[in-house]
């Protein structure tokens, strides 16, 4: 039985590869997909036939690249204080 799914990612362009794979896996199955990100990501999704819906306000890569968690760069783990 096929499904309706929704991928929803807000991550960097490293995470969305990931989702239009997955996008393209779970519609060679049979399954109706959209995907919901940036629409700074639409062309990957619509060069590939996957449905897309923008989320957000509009944003750069650049701006995405600065707000990252980058953990070796600020000495912690999400959600724990500084040691």
């Amino acid at each position: 039985m096929p499904y309706k799914i929704v991928l929803t990612t807000v991550g960097t362009a490293g995470d969305l590869r990931l989702f239009v794979a997955l996008a393209l896996r779970l519609r060679s199955a049979g399954h109706s997909v959209r995907a919901c990100s940036y629409d700074l990501y639409r062309p990957w999704f619509e060069a590939h036939g996957i449905d897309f819906v923008a989320l957000g306000a509009p944003v750069t890569d650049r701006q995405i690249r600065d707000t990252a968690w980058r953990p070796q760069e600020r000495g912690r783990e999400p959600g724990r204080g500084t040691r």
